[in-house]
């Protein structure tokens, strides 16, 4: 179990506290944390590096060279994401998977629609396919989060 036991059991922060504090164990917990550092120091790269090659005085080459600095971490991201996945138990890597199966499908479908429309704009053809993404994957989290809240509440009830 957990060093916390008070918290809210219903509703989204309730679920995902159940989530967090019944459904993950402590080496979930710091893995997570791992995962959530990475992925922050990625997307700050990403940003920091767009805004540099989209300033007007910057040479053609630098693009080139801070790419690395955002894919490096990215590699941080998937290696500490991995190591999560295979340190969870059973259910908590069935939801991850079921999350990532419905972010990835939801990601082909707006990306394949969306490059046969004419007209739509290239450039934002990627934010319109990692935002619907995003936002299935933490949707399917948040369900299943859900679906273990309701669980763990019903084996209360019996007890």
């Amino acid at each position: 179990m957990s060093k916390q036991q008070e918290y809210p059991r219903r509703g989204p922060v309730g679920w995902l506290n159940v989530l967090k504090w019944e459904g993950m164990r402590e080496v979930d917990r710091q893995n997570e944390k791992r995962v959530n550092i990475y992925a922050v120091l990625w997307a700050l790269s990403l940003i920091g590096t767009a805004l540099v090659v989209a300033w007007d005085g910057s040479p053609d080459w630098i693009g080139w060279a801070l790419a690395i600095i955002p894919a490096a971490l990215g590699i941080l991201v998937l290696r500490s994401y991995l190591k999560l996945l295979r340190d969870m138990d059973e259910m908590l890597r069935q939801m991850q998977f079921e999350a990532m199966a419905i972010g990835f499908g939801t990601g082909m479908i707006t990306g394949n629609t969306l490059v046969i429309i004419d007209g739509f704009p290239r450039e934002w053809i990627a934010p319109a396919i990692v935002v619907p993404m995003a936002f299935s994957y933490a949707l399917r989290i948040l369900l299943g989060a859900r679906r273990l809240a309701c669980d763990a509440a019903e084996t209360e009830e019996v007890q």
